[in-house]
């Protein structure tokens, strides 16, 4: 706890840090093996693929025209996502410099 409240005081500067050798201990510990590499790809074809098929594959789209109700909800979803994921790098991009080095 007391860990979590100095990088909480520290800023982004050390987060980023925490979670790029989190990133990089998942991996090695993932490549240990042919079948943990195997569980990656899946994880990672997964994590590619998003919500929006989940629909589509349990049957919840019952619409008679259910080509038209999913380009709709692509175009409609397509650019909101956009806009938080620029958003979301705008924010953290202005509390820390890209360069790696904290401006006063």
């Amino acid at each position: 706890m007391g860990g979590l409240m100095l990088v909480a005081v520290r800023g982004l500067a050390i987060a980023k840090w925490i979670h790029n050798a989190g990133g990089f201990v998942l991996l090695i510990v993932l490549a240990v093996s042919l079948l943990n590499l195997n569980l990656l790809g899946k994880m990672g074809f997964g994590a590619f693929c998003g919500f929006d098929g989940s629909a589509i594959f349990s049957g919840e789209c019952r619409d008679p025209d259910v080509a038209r109700t999913i380009r709709r909800s692509v175009w409609l979803a397509g650019p909101i996502i956009a806009l938080f994921y620029i958003l979301g790098t705008a924010c953290v991009l202005v509390f820390t410099s890209p360069s790696g080095r904290e401006t006063a």
